[in-house]
């Protein structure tokens, strides 16, 4: 288990620095967020992919069938190292084992967060959206189908933004993300996937805010 954790940590890196070497200064959003959803995945899939190679092995690989080069001592001394080296990989597993559960916890615990928020509080419904006028002094959000604006930003713009993000899913990418970070937690480099996301996911939102307005200046000074 812990080798294929390795592995995507290493393909984590790798992807990540490929990703900023070719796609970051690309401007196209929409690609470069496919870009990203499928590097992320691919680096957790890719350490279960199995190669079979068909064939007869050449007859050398069994010559040494018939030669003993292990003594008794070596044998011996290669079984401690073994039995010291799985009680480290014991220790290190549960360590892993443990920093997962905790990840998974504090992700459902901040989905609750937000769900808590709505309770009580006004809402309308727009274009089967449902937009939640809170009371809480917070940056506007949305989570799936839902949008959370305090009571004092009545700017039609951000509920703009913030549509976008319901619109094109933009949740479902950051569980996504989430859920990788939780068996990848200790990874700095899939923490650094998401963010590169989450901006993609501010252009596209920017983008689509300003798309048919002719002065932009007004949005640029709300950012």
């Amino acid at each position: 288990m812990l080798t294929k954790v390795l592995l995507t940590f290493i393909a984590t890196i790798f992807l990540y620095y490929t990703y900023k070497l070719l796609f970051g200064k690309c401007n196209r959003f929409n690609v470069c967020r496919i870009i990203l959803l499928t590097m992320s995945v691919f680096a957790f899939v890719f350490p279960f992919i199995s190669i079979k190679i068909s064939g007869q092995m050449p007859e050398y690989f069994f010559i040494m069938d018939n030669v003993d080069v292990l003594s008794n001592k070596i044998i011996l001394e290669t079984e401690n190292v073994k039995n010291n080296s799985l009680s480290f990989m014991q220790i290190i597993s549960a360590i892993y084992i443990v920093g997962v559960i905790l990840s998974f916890v504090k992700m459902f615990f901040n989905i609750h967060k937000i769900n808590k928020i709505k309770k009580g509080k006004k809402f309308e419904i727009i274009d089967n959206v449902k937009i939640i006028y809170t009371e809480e002094n917070h940056i506007p959000f949305s989570f799936f189908n839902s949008i959370y604006l305090p009571d004092e930003i009545n700017n039609p713009l951000i509920l703009k933004h913030e549509m976008s993000h319901v619109k094109n899913h933009h949740s479902l990418d950051v569980i996504l993300m989430e859920m990788m970070i939780s068996f990848q937690w200790f990874n700095p480099y899939i923490y650094k996937m998401k963010k590169e996301l989450q901006n993609v996911h501010e252009y596209i939102a920017d983008n689509e805010a300003v798309e048919n307005e002719t002065d932009k200046s007004n949005y640029m000074m709300l950012l």
